[in-house]
């Protein structure tokens, strides 16, 4: 769901202005660095629970995997993306699969 961006947000609303200017909703910057010239962004997203694909039940954080993507330039210079991507488990004993992602 998109905002209204003639409204103002309530007070207390955490907005991440570096993730709004990139466009991307739902993920939050969590560290920028110059890395030979490229700008790299260390990206998530802010969901902090999820549920099995399969089953439902709430799935617990397992692990953190990086993947990189390529963006548009900005400031002159090029931009990469480092989604550090959570790999959720499901807890159920008997589920098809162990690891969503």
């Amino acid at each position: 769901m998109s905002r209204d961006p003639t409204v103002m947000p309530e007070c207390g609303t955490v907005i991440d202005t570096a993730a709004v200017s990139l466009g991307l909703p739902g993920f939050v910057v969590l560290a920028a660095a110059d890395y030979g010239g490229e700008l790299e962004l260390l990206i998530e997203i802010t969901d902090r629970v999820t549920g099995c694909p399969d089953c439902g039940v709430v799935a617990t954080l397992h692990d953190r995997k990086p993947r990189w993507v390529r963006d548009f330039p900005a400031g002159g210079r090029p931009v990469a993306l480092v989604w550090l991507k959570r790999v959720w488990r499901c807890e159920e004993p008997l589920p098809p699969r162990r690891s969503t992602c």
